[in-house]
Order: structure tokens, then C-alpha cells, then sequence
């Protein structure tokens, strides 16, 4: 079970005896409530004694002003005109309860343990109602009726607003279980009846190409914001946000009132402070357990739903902007209120006590991580920004957790949020501790080999392969800090001795003055691209050649490609820069993450657009196509590949090569975009004419079952949302029995 488990386990404990008014009731019942607290803490008694004021004077300073008459509670529970009073309220005012419920509330309400409730009743007979200021009470009175209700009003209606305030909080967590059930009920169906649609084809249509698959404005959705401030994400995924959003300002705004003859607060301004502030708290809570969810690497939603890293990343960003907002409102709104009630030295005596200071840490330490991790600093100090995350992180859940015990210690369920919270964080790292172990279990170091002068080849030797598209986090222990890692798509994975043959035929850097885009594109190609199966040079395969052939060696290898940018993979570069060889460098891997494209393997066509070092998700489907399908010839492949520089050209048209061998089910085309004005792959042209092929092909020979298409593209931003786009035009011909599935494989984290 994963860390889903745990918040579903959360939500069967904390439904059932875990928040207010969901099992925790709080001052109920209101009758007997009422009555036993009016007079607490409030009214002089026959024992009522003098004690010393804590005031921070000296004992020599002291004399007999600083004493305080105070009414302790074994006063209370053993005063007989206290007890008769408190007794007769609740036979005046309870009158819909039995005797039997009096006496359970009289013991768990802790009103005397010497007397039960009946026998509190023989104390004393009331003649006179108690004055509303009444300060003593000598013998048994009845209640004043316009105190017990101002009383029982108030209680009442704060009870009610603590019971929304957690049913809200609960809500918002059904809410992201909502969205992910319906991911989960797509997924299925697309699983088990990928040729039917689920809705008539023309809503079908419009659906997919209007809703589910377009950037929410233009084609911007996997490029960045102007300074690298964030992205927006595509237009399904913000419509989720944007009713998450508008949840949360539905239910931090209403239902409010103030309660007339209030006995708590000075004014109806104070009340509406307290109810909005601590609304926004719990929300602001209820918040972190989904917050911290769609973070994880462990999240069983990834592969229940199909959705990928970067989607619940889109979840957890606006998620997280939610949650901060909601805790500085509960900060702003509260300092407000104790304005509002006793003026700055009242907020001083406030902030001074440990629970205010824990809460204003929390608050500061859960706003500092949205700046800290906008876009700009996660592309030029990732490391810095996963440190500094994880430490403002840590630091807020230890305030939330030292805020609450301090002022409530368990007492109303507030604290399982944060229970929740800790458990799917602290699950998601044990499991990825579980995962490196797995792994990493009698492997060794990496193969790290410069193949490019832009690209490097790391072989690793784990414990397990993985499936299509898949990808693994890499840490290097010796080159970067040990808790960094970075992912990495698996692009080849198998037995060393089935993998020989395909990396011996790589080509290894070469020089090229090569002048014109047309050294690479036949007129045969389609739109600007080229179709063609690019020939090798045979001596320069075998004079570049560092693998020996050992087809006894059934060491099983994942094989990486990786772009070197700064930090640990520049650092990568140099070392293997310095040796003609394979380096070995000491890695450790954690694996295997990502789901497959849904359907791919039973589509009658996978188109695959990949840019730069993006092959490596192409590389990993076409293996395990031509495993599944390299001996048929009703389905095919379409593997259109663009670069900047011929020796990544060449490298990819040798490991496709390699892996299609002479079968025809598999067709390449390559562009390289080395100057400006090369020519470009023409995305859309390349998806129409496609799917106008298949669409004259079923006319001719139909089929009682509609052909199934997939789409999946990996590279560079601008590149993704070209391909975003040509797919949503594409859904036009679902209505003609062709359903086009888009699999983007983006890393904008």
C-alpha cells in the first residue's frame, strides 16, 4: 500500500473519532454544557480562598493587595450551593434528556465527584433567580435565563463553525480524491476499451481536442512563463486547479454570523476575526497532507491514474499557494482580532507565549518555500533550492505541530492533519530507501562514457530492468552532495549480452563541416523532415569502438544518455573527458518511476517525436515495440527524431538502426536543425498525414473496431507544445473512428 493508503486509513480514523463534529462533539450536550461552564471560573463560593497574584513581584514587595480571591475546582465539585444550582439548571433546561443521559453528562462533564446528579437535586431547593452580575453565590439559585442563553447561544454557534471547519478540511481532501478517481475510471476504461469511446464521438471529439489535451491559452504549456517565474498548466489540469481554488475561497468566505449577546467576544468584529481565522487554519492544514502527497515520488495515484511527475507537480504548486495564503490569513486575521479585542498591548501579551511564536515560524517558514522555489532557481541551483525546500518544509510542520500542542495540546482533533501530513512524507522516503536498497543490491559502479561531444552514456548495473518510458533518480555520492539525485530516462534495459551488439554499433564522435540541412533529408520526406535509414560508416563504427562482445554476460544493465548542464553532470563530463576508456563512477540508482503510456502496446500506430536528448524516451518504447511487435507487420512505428549536431543525429540513427534491424514495421525520420535555417520537423504535417493514411486504409478495408493511435513526445518546451497542439487538432478524426492518444514524457519540473 502506498502513501495514498495511509491518507485513506487517515480518513476512516479521523471520520470516525477524529475531528469535530465527526466524531469529536464538541460541548454537547449544549444544555448540560451551558450549565455546568457558566459559573466556572466566575463566581465566588463559600471556599473560594486567597491566593498570591503571579504578577513578577518580589515577596518582599508584596503586601496584602496582590492576593485574589479564587474558586478552585475541588471547590467546585464540593460546594453544595454551586452543585444544587448547576443540578437544577440542568433539570430546568435539559428537559428532553432522561435521567440516566443527565447523570452520563453530569460524570463526563466532571462536575463533582462526590455527588451524582440526582443527589446533587436534594442539595438544595432554588427560590430567586441569580442577578446577570452576579459575583457570589451562596446558596441554591436558579440560573438567569438570559445568561444561559447568551451562554448556550454562544457555544452553540462556535461549535457549529469548529464542525465546519472540519467538515471543509475533510472535503478538500475528498475533493483531490475526486479528480483522481476520475483519472483512475479513465485509465481503466482506456486500459480495457481503448477502440470505444466512452461518450458519443462527436462530444468525444470536441472533449479531447477543446479540453483534455490543449495549453489552456495559445500553445503555451511545457514552456516557461516570461523570467522563469512558473508555468500554466495545460487547460484539464487548470480547470482542476481553478475549482480546487475556488473550493477553497467558498469555504474559507461563508456561512458567518455573529451571535447576538455573545459572552465571548467584545464585539462582533472580534467574533468574525475568530471564526475566519480559524477557518483559514484548519483549511490551511487540510491542505498539507494533499500538498506533501503530490510531491511524492511514491504516489500510487501516478500509476492508478496514469498522470504523470509533472501534472501532480502543477496540483502541488497551486496547492501549495492555497495553503500558504490560508496560513498567513489566519496569521493576519488574529492579529487583527487581538487589536480588535485589547489594543497592541494585548497582541503583545499574546505574541509573547510560546504557541503564537511557533505559529508565526510556521507561517514564515511555509511562505519562504514559494519564492525559494519559483522557476528561476530551480533551473540554475537545483541543489540549493531542494536543500533550502526541504529545510522551510521540516521547520513548518515542526511549528504547525508545537502551535497546536502548545495552545490545544490532541484535544480537538487538530493534530491529525499533521499525523496525516508526516505519514505520507515520512512513507515516501522509507519507500525510496526500499527502492535504492532494491536496486542497488549487489550492483556496481557505473560506466560513464562521453558518446557525443553534447552527450554522455552511463551504464548502470541494477538489480531489475524497467518497462517503456520508465526513469530512475541517479545520485553521485562522490561527485555531487549524496542526498541529490536527478531524473533520468531508462533508455535501454536488458541483459548486458542482448544490449552488445546495439552499443557496439554506436557511432562515436566524429567531425562534420557539414553546411546544409539537406545532406539529411530526402525528397521523399515528409514536410521539412526526412525518411530515411541513415547509413553508418563501418570503419569509423569499428575504430570508436570501447564495448568488447561478451555474450556470456547476463549482468542485467540499465543504459542512460544524458545532456550535461552544471553542477553533477558537467562534473561527470570532465571526469570522463580525461580518459579514452569508460569511466567508473560510484552511483547509486533509485528505480524504477513512471508508468508506460496507457494502450501503447496494442496501437495500430505510435508516432514519437523526440528532440535532443529526448530520444531516450523513443529508444525505450521502440526496444520493447520491436520485443512485442518486430515479427508483425500490422502495427508500426513512426520514430521522427530532430537535433542540433550530426553526432547526436548519428548516434540515434545507429541505436534505431540497431534495434529495428531490417524489419519494415519501424520508420525513421530525421532532421538536424544545426543552423537557422534548417528545416524543421513539420509536427503537424507529419501527425495529418499519418492519420489520413490509416483513415484511407479503413475505408478500403474496414474494420468493426476503431484504429487506436499514439502519440508520445519527449523534448525541449517549445518543442512539447508544438506537439500539444497538433494532437488537440488531431481529434477531429476520432469522429471518423481513429482515436489519437497523446503521451507527453515532460520533465518541466
Amino acid at each position: 500500500m502506498k502513501n495514498f493508503g495511509f491518507l485513506l486509513l487517515f480518513a476512516l480514523v479521523a471520520g470516525v473519532h477524529g475531528f469535530i463534529g465527526m466524531g469529536i462533539n464538541m460541548y454537547h450536550p449544549f444544555c448540560t454544557y451551558t450549565c455546568s461552564s457558566i459559573l466556572s471560573g466566575s463566581i465566588y463560593l463559600e471556599c473560594s480562598e486567597y491566593g498570591i497574584a503571579d504578577d513578577g513581584m518580589s515577596m518582599k514587595k508584596r503586601d496584602e493587595t496582590s492576593l485574589t480571591l479564587e474558586t478552585s475546582t475541588n471547590c467546585m465539585q464540593t460546594d453544595p450551593a454551586y452543585l444544587s444550582t448547576v443540578a437544577w439548571c440542568y433539570y430546568e433546561y435539559c428537559e428532553d434528556m432522561g435521567t440516566t443521559e443527565l447523570e452520563i453528562s453530569w460524570t463526563n462533564q466532571n462536575v463533582s465527584i462526590e455527588y451524582s446528579y440526582e443527589q446533587a437535586l436534594q442539595l438544595g431547593n432554588p427560590n430567586e433567580t441569580m442577578a446577570a452580575d452576579a459575583e457570589w453565590l451562596n446558596y441554591t439559585m436558579w440560573m438567569n435565563p438570559d445568561v444561559y442563553h447568551n451562554n448556550y447561544d454562544t457555544y452553540a454557534y462556535f461549535s457549529f463553525q469548529e464542525t465546519m471547519h472540519a467538515r471543509f478540511g475533510f472535503s478538500l481532501l475528498m475533493v483531490g480524491w475526486f479528480f483522481c478517481g476520475l483519472g483512475i475510471l479513465y485509465r481503466v476504461w482506456q486500459t480495457f476499451f481503448p477502440r470505444t469511446s466512452m461518450m458519443p464521438l462527436k462530444l468525444s471529439s470536441l472533449f479531447h481536442q477543446h479540453l483534455l489535451i490543449p495549453a489552456l491559452i495559445g500553445k503555451r504549456a511545457d514552456t516557461p512563463l516570461p523570467a522563469d517565474i512558473g508555468y500554466i498548466p495545460p487547460r484539464m489540469v487548470s480547470l482542476g486547479i481553478a475549482i480546487y481554488f475556488l473550493l477553497n475561497l467558498l469555504f474559507c468566505a461563508v456561512p458567518y454570523h455573529s451571535v447576538a449577546g455573545s459572552t465571548w467576544y467584545s464585539t462582533w468584529r472580534r467574533e468574525i476575526y475568530a471564526y475566519v481565522g480559524n477557518r483559514t487554519g484548519v483549511l490551511s492544514f487540510a491542505n498539507l497532507p494533499l500538498l506533501i502527497l503530490f510531491s511524492s515520488r511514491n504516489n500510487l495515484m501516478m500509476t492508478l491514474t496514469g498522470w504523470s511527475q509533472t501534472t501532480f507537480l502543477h496540483f502541488h504548486r497551486w496547492i501549495a499557494y492555497i495553503c500558504v495564503s490560508q496560513a498567513i490569513a489566519h496569521s493576519v486575521v488574529y492579529t487583527a482580532a487581538y487589536l480588535e479585542d485589547s489594543g497592541s498591548a494585548g497582541l503583545a501579551a499574546e505574541a509573547a507565549q510560546a504557541y503564537w511564536w511557533w505559529g508565526i515560524i510556521a507561517t514564515i517558514a511555509l511562505s519562504l518555500t514559494i519564492p525559494f522555489a519559483v522557476l528561476y532557481i530551480r533551473r540554475r541551483w537545483y541543489e540549493t533550492f531542494l536543500v533550502l525546500h526541504y529545510i522551510l518544509a521540516v521547520l513548518a510542520v515542526i511549528g504547525c505541530w508545537y502551535h497546536i500542542k502548545l495552545r490545544f495540546t490532541t484535544e480537538w482533533g487538530y493534530m491529525y492533519w499533521l499525523y496525516a501530513t508526516i505519514a505520507v512524507w515520512s512513507y515516501d522516503k522509507l519507500i525510496r530507501l526500499v527502492r535504492i536498497f532494491v536496486w542497488n543490491f549487489a550492483s556496481e559502479s557505473a560506466q560513464v562514457e562521453i558518446v557525443t561531444q553534447n552527450l554522455l552514456m552511463i551504464t548502470t548495473y541494477p538489480s531489475m530492468t524497467r518497462g517503456p518510458g520508465q526513469y530512475a533518480y541517479l545520485y553521485w555520492p562522490t561527485i555531487s552532495l549524496p542526498w541529490t539525485s536527478h531524473p533520468f530516462t531508462v533508455a535501454l534495459s536488458g541483459s548486458k549480452a542482448s544490449l552488445l551488439p546495439i552499443l557496439n554499433s554506436l557511432p562515436r564522435p566524429v567531425q562534420s563541416n557539414l553546411s546544409t540541412s539537406e545532406k539529411f533529408t530526402s525528397e521523399s520526406g515528409i514536410g521539412t523532415g526526412s525518411n530515411t535509414d541513415m547509413d553508418i560508416d563501418n570503419e569509423t563504427n569499428s575504430s570508436c569502438n570501447n564495448h568488447t562482445f561478451d555474450f556470456s554476460d547476463d549482468r542485467l544493465v540499465n543504459v542512460f544518455f544524458i545532456k550535461p548542464q552544471t553542477g553533477a553532470t558537467l562534473s561527470l563530463q570532465s571526469t570522463a573527458s580525461k580518459a579514452h576508456i569508460p569511466v567508473s563512477v560510484p552511483i547509486i540508482v533509485e528505480g524504477g518511476y513512471g508508468d508506460s503510456a496507457y494502450g501503447w502496446h496494442s496501437a495500430d500506430l505510435i508516432i514519437g517525436f523526440f528532440a535532443g536528448v529526448g530520444f531516450s524516451v523513443g529508444v525505450s518504447y521502440l526496444q520493447h515495440f520491436m520485443d512485442i511487435h518486430g515479427s508483425s507487420s500490422k502495427n508500426k512505428f513512426v520514430f521522427a527524431f530532430t537535433c542540433r549536431d550530426l553526432d547526436t543525429l548519428l548516434l540515434v540513427s545507429g541505436l534505431v538502426n540497431s534495434l529495428k534491424s531490417t524489419r519494415q514495421c519501424v520508420e525513421i525520420i530525421t532532421v538536424c536543425t544545426h543552423e537557422q535555417d534548417s528545416a524543421r520537423l513539420d509536427i503537424s504535417g507529419l501527425v495529418a498525414s499519418n492519420l489520413e493514411s490509416i483513415y484511407q486504409s479503413s475505408i478500403k478495408s474496414p474494420l468493426a473496431r476503431a484504429r487506436l493511435v499514439t502519440v508520445i513526445a519527449c523534448g525541449p518546451a517549445s518543442f512539447m507544445d508544438d506537439t500539444r497542439d497538433a494532437v488537440a487538432n488531431a481529434q477531429k478524426y476520432r469522429e471518423l473512428g481513429i482515436h489519437v492518444d497523446y503521451c507527453p514524457e515532460s520533465f518541466s519540473w
